[in-house]
């Protein structure tokens, strides 16, 4: 576990590219949790953005249903 610089966690939407919203790390890990719970797909990868800062990267997509298309998630930047 990488040890981060804020408290800090961006989430984007995959579907559209944007950022959905921004949420402490502890909400962020609640999510987390939610998801695996629910059946998603969740891939975590520790990485340094261009700065050369640490980061947290967690993918996350939807477990398939008939309502979800294929590529419906979001990317968790923890920061």
């Amino acid at each position: 576990m990488i040890t981060l610089i804020k408290d800090a966690v961006t989430l984007y939407d995959i579907e559209i590219n944007e950022v959905w919203c921004c949420m402490s790390t502890a909400d962020g890990e609640r999510d987390i949790r939610l998801c695996r719970e629910l059946g998603d797909t969740v891939q975590e990868y520790e990485t340094v953005d261009r700065d050369g800062n640490l980061v947290r990267v967690v993918l996350q997509t939807d477990a398939p249903s008939r309502s979800r298309k294929p590529d419906q998630g979001a990317v968790y930047v923890f920061t």
